[in-house]
């Protein structure tokens, strides 16, 4: 474990020093509202998600049902690999603040019954 330690990086794959993070955290988006889904990845143990970008909303079911490649995730197969991202859940993104929401969604592939 020693080994691990020592390779540790702060700001880890896919993550933005807090510097630069606070750079992007103060530009002008507007009456937009920045709409980030999160989800359980294929492996049971790992979060994914991506950000959508929404003129409005006000309650969850106003909130538009999405899609991703699943293959990459282990959700599908790569000839097939389309799975929906239903929301489920909505909260106030406590990360980038204002209207921003973080939006808990079911996964879903096309041919099966998400209502």
């Amino acid at each position: 474990t020693s080994n691990m330690a020592s390779k540790f990086t702060p700001f880890g794959h896919g993550s933005l020093n807090p510097t630069l993070s606070a750079e992007f955290n103060v530009l002008e988006q507007g009456e937009r509202i920045l709409a980030e889904y999160v989800w359980i990845g294929g492996t049971g143990q790992d979060l994914r998600c991506k950000t959508k970008v929404l003129d409005h909303y006000t309650e969850l079911k106003d909130l538009p049902i999405w899609n991703y490649d699943g293959s990459s995730t282990g959700q599908a197969p790569g000839h097939n690999s389309e799975v929906l991202l239903k929301p489920c859940a909505i909260f106030a993104d406590p990360f980038r603040g204002g209207k921003n929401i973080l939006v808990l969604a079911d996964t879903y592939r096309p041919e099966e019954d998400g209502s």
